[in-house]
This record gives structure tokens, sequence and C-alpha cells, in this order.
């Protein structure tokens, strides 16, 4: 199936262990659409290894923090005119085999927003108790304004469509972690949210995920 309607923007501060690998997963389960890292300033072989993966690669002249990254990340696909966009992190977390999952909610129009929800996938996956706790505060937060079944509020791996990126883009976007407060958001603006099953695991060394 040809997904040239779509784009994978993947935000990376050295992350040269795991990124040639998620790379190749996004190739595998969503090819052909567009490939975009966007290097937050690091100072190990990202910017290199994206390339030689096939990537786009936008490098931040200094280190801008996650809400920035992912933004430069919207604006490029604006320019592009994307109708769809997904974004994964690059340290191997979200696993590209659920791609075509989000992919095809956002094909389905079964919302504006994708979220990946690692608690309902069949392989089990055990954060820490207080990570777990933690997400399960802010996720009770969000149903109680939304009231929105929403359970997996912390997740950055996200489906949207182009009107929805094309908002993000805009001056309102969190500078700082873009979970629980742009979901919010997200839902009194009138765009519809959605999760569905993403497969995660924890980042080696990574304890507290």
């Amino acid at each position: 199936m040809i997904k040239s309607d779509c784009i994978v923007i993947i935000p990376a501060k050295n992350e040269e262990k795991h990124l040639s690998e998620v790379i190749a997963g996004v190739w595998t389960h969503l090819a052909p659409a567009e490939i975009v890292v966007i290097n937050d300033h690091s100072t190990d072989q990202t910017p290199l290894l994206a390339l030689e993966g096939g990537a786009t690669v936008l490098t931040h002249p200094l280190s801008l923090g996650y809400a920035a990254t992912l933004q430069t990340g919207y604006k490029y696909a604006k320019s592009k005119g994307y109708d769809y966009l997904i974004q994964l992190d690059g340290d191997g977390q979200h696993l590209p085999s659920s791609l075509p999952i989000l992919y095809q909610a956002l094909k389905n129009q079964e919302a504006d927003l994708i979220v990946g929800n690692r608690f309902l996938h069949s392989t089990p996956y055990h954060p820490s108790f207080p990570r777990r706790l933690g997400m399960k505060m802010f996720s009770g937060v969000v149903r109680l304004l939304t009231k929105v079944p929403l359970f997996d509020t912390t997740s950055g791996f996200q489906g949207m469509t182009k009107p929805l990126y094309e908002w993000y883009t805009e001056e309102h976007f969190p500078r700082d972690f873009p979970d629980a407060d742009i979901l919010i958001r997200t839902h009194f603006q009138g765009f519809r949210i959605r999760e569905v099953p993403a497969e995660m695991k924890i980042p080696p060394g990574n304890i507290s995920m």
C-alpha cells in the first residue's frame, strides 16, 4: 500500500545506539512514507546515521528541547502538505511494527489524534511503580477534564491529521513536555482523540520509564 500521504518524524538527541534500527523499522513497516529526523543538537553520530538510513535530517543549531523538536517536524510537514503525520521516539522504545495500526486509524478517519497506548497491546509493558503511578495520575486528570477514555496520556507515539499538526505549529504548543496539557487543549479545540494498541518497550538502561 502506497503511503506517500504520510510523514514520520523522529525527534532525536544523541540516539546513535538505536536510531538506525528505528529508521530501518519504519522503512519495513511504513515505506514509502518520508522519514524526518529532527536532530536536537546531538554531539554523537545521530545526524550521520540518520542520513545513512535514508532519512531527511533537520538540525537545531543549539538544543531546544523535546517540544520544540517536535514542532520543527510539524512545521516541516506543513511546508510539504502531508495528509498525515506520525511521530515516534528515536530511542527504540516505540516499535515501528505498530506504525500500520496508527496509520490505518488515521486513514479510517477514526480521530484527529491517534495515541498509541502501550497497555492495550498484547505484549506486557512494565514500568517502575513511580512511573506507572505518575502515568495514572496524568491520565486521570485528562479523563476528568475531557470525559474522553484516555489511559496513556504520556505516550509520545502518536499519529495526527493535517489540520491538527498544523494547529500544533502555532504559538500555543507547549514549550516543555507536551503530554497531558496538549491533550486537554486538543480536546477543547474540537479535535477528536482516540487510543489504539501500540507495542513499546522500556529503553535499555532507563529503569524509570
